[in-house]
């Protein structure tokens, strides 16, 4: 379980990256909800409004606002990433694209014709919504005068003999020769630069997946006044990412060396579970109010990773990978309260905004064969209560719709709230009488700090990213 701690928004990496620890806790943790267009294009601020077959992952109660139709709908959407990163002075450009689904449902009505006193009507849900996206191409290069990701393997080497080296990192590196024992020692190393840098250094990282949910809700509403619902939901994880780190003596002033290739490659899969619970109130037909609890969700994570070294001299060259390896554990990621207030200008306008608490420190791993105190105790140290914030407007004009919304999402780190993610969000809606078409522009951007290794003796540069995700989201509904 060596790790190092970097720092960043959603997602950090660096060498040892399949082993578990506090970074995968707040990659899973830290979500930033997709779900119809109309949802997203609002900013995702919907708790206190109603009807949208999003809120089976906000706000269950939200349901009970359905009142005569039973209603299905379908998002896809297009995603476009662009990333700029900065690395020793460098800047360099990186982009992918893809088709996902964000959300996937259908809602039915059981009403009790015109009743206006007791319940009104209940009904039930079965959706599927995109909570997270994990895609991210990132690219920067530089030339490091200072150190190398050989100074890494030496130490982590260092006190142990050559038959038990971490077989996916060092061990790797001292079979490709890269690092060796130095003379008359056997457990003391060093490598093939001995302190002469100024090698071409590169950093490729591709990242893909997202963590999606389905729900089966249930609400009621109660007078047209007072609607309650709950959720049982099942989250499911897929992820994979695979790094690439080049170091190449561009100048030939290390005798015999040329370049070395290190590759690691992670898939995760998880499934996990959760409750939701939900209010909504009208106090009047201008205001709303909305409450809603998530408790934590129980994870059942497979980790599958393996690495990779080429390393090229002069003369020869070695090629080394290591097994595939698979490792299974249990991730808990936290509670999550939820305040919403909905303001509705007569039948033309509304309001809305959601208030979200987490504490990312509250996140667990656990496993019957390693009891994951050092990360855990990461986890508490490092991460803290996150505020995100969520709103937006919409106005109806005859059967057209105008919306916008922001989503602001703050730093999960105790020490660092310089680093946060946000989205910005613009759609319409063309209505018709049972089919309507919503269509949402939505810009989220990241930051992000990645260190590519840690060294205990000497300081590594960071590479900083920005990232840029583009999303084209279409819903069709259909009323019957």
């Amino acid at each position: 379980m060596k790790k190092i701690i970097a720092i960043l928004v959603l997602l950090t990496t660096g060498l040892g990256l399949f082993a578990q620890n506090e970074d995968d806790a707040l990659r899973y943790s830290f979500l930033t909800p997709m779900g119809t267009a109309r949802f997203s294009a609002m900013g995702g601020g919907f708790g206190a409004l109603g009807a949208d077959l999003s809120l089976t992952a906000q706000n269950p109660a939200g349901l009970g606002v359905y009142r005569h139709n039973s209603v299905v709908t379908i998002t896809p959407s297009f995603v476009f990433n662009s990333t700029n990163s900065n690395y020793l002075d460098n800047k360099l450009n990186d982009f992918s694209y893809g088709v996902q689904f964000n959300n996937l449902g259908m809602v039915l009505t059981f009403s009790s014709n015109d009743k206006k006193e007791g319940w009104i009507n209940t009904n039930f849900a079965e959706t599927y919504n995109r909570l997270a996206d994990f895609r991210n191409d990132i690219n920067a290069q530089g030339i490091n005068n200072t150190s190398s990701l050989a100074d890494y393997f030496v130490q982590m080497a260092n006190g142990n003999p050559p038959n038990a080296l971490y077989e996916f990192e060092e061990g790797l590196a001292f079979n490709t020769y890269l690092i060796d024992t130095v003379p008359g020692t056997t457990s003391t190393y060093h490598n093939v630069y001995d302190g002469k840098y100024g090698e071409l250094q590169s950093y490729e990282q591709s990242s893909k997946g997202g963590l999606g949910e389905f729900n089966f809700a249930f609400a009621g509403n109660y007078e047209n006044k007072l609607y309650l619902g709950a959720s049982f939901n099942i989250q499911t994880i897929n992820y994979s990412h695979k790094k690439i780190i080049t170091e190449a003596d561009q100048y030939d002033s290390i005798p015999d060396f040329y370049y070395f290739t290190f590759t690691d490659n992670l898939n995760t899969d998880g499934t996990g579970a959760n409750l939701k619970f939900g209010l909504l109130y009208k106090i009047n037909r201008m205001f709303r109010i909305g409450l809603a609890v998530h408790t934590p969700t129980f994870f059942s994570m497979e980790d599958d990773y393996w690495t990779k070294m080429d390393t090229h001299f002069d003369t020869s060259a070695f090629t080394i990978s290591s097994t595939k390896n698979k490792y299974e554990y249990s991730l808990i990621t936290p509670a999550r309260f939820i305040g919403s207030l909905g303001i509705v200008f007569s039948q033309n306008g509304i309001l809305s905004l959601d208030i979200e608490g987490v504490n990312y420190g509250s996140a667990r791993l656990k496993s019957d064969d390693y009891n994951f105190t050092t990360e855990n105790n990461n986890i508490s140290n490092l991460y803290t209560w996150g505020l995100n914030i969520r709103g937006g407007i919409e106005y109806n004009i005859g059967i057209i719709a105008l919306r916008g919304g922001v989503g602001y999402y703050s730093s999960p780190y105790k020490t660092d709230k310089s680093l946060y993610a946000i989205n910005y969000n613009g759609g319409v809606r063309i209505r018709g009488e049972s089919l309507y078409l919503d269509l949402t522009y939505s810009l989220l951007q990241k930051k992000t700090v990645i260190y590519p290794y840690k060294l205990e003796d000497k300081p590594v540069s960071a590479i900083n990213a920005n990232q840029s995700l583009n999303y084209f989201t279409a819903t069709v509904g259909v009323r019957f």
